[in-house]
């Protein structure tokens, strides 16, 4: 950890070791306003490398993750009206639709269970089924 006085912030680094394709090292980094937060925010981080052996990254968004999913549909999907069906079910949920707010911008990391559940309460209430 250290001060960053042109941010006016302290700053946590967790390494995670080195990326396999490219043999780069892979860090981490939190801030926060005070060396107790940040102090937190690292541990936090380094509870999450020790139960799954890495750190995700924290500019994953919805989309991201829902386009992926789209581009590599399960083997199972063999529809191309299923596979239209889940689209638009992401355009719904990413974008939003008849006056709903989407989550598509939203990091992955900081997605809650309340966000997922507003959207779709939304969602049925513009009609749309529960499905």
């Amino acid at each position: 950890m250290f001060y960053d006085a042109a941010r006016g912030c302290w700053v946590g680094v967790l390494d995670i070791g080195r990326d396999p394709e490219t043999r780069r090292r892979r860090r981490r980094k939190v801030s926060a306003a005070t060396k107790t937060e940040c102090r937190e925010l690292l541990a936090g981080l380094l509870q999450e490398k020790r139960k799954s052996g890495t750190v995700g990254r924290r500019d994953i968004t919805v989309r991201a993750v829902v386009d992926d999913f789209l581009a590599n549909p399960s083997a199972e999907i063999r529809s191309d009206i299923t596979r239209q069906v889940n689209h638009d079910a992401a355009v719904r949920i990413c974008d939003g639709a008849s006056g709903v707010r989407g989550i598509g911008t939203t990091p992955l990391a900081r997605l809650t269970v309340g966000d997922v559940e507003r959207v779709l309460r939304e969602l049925a209430r513009a009609g749309y089924s529960a499905r």
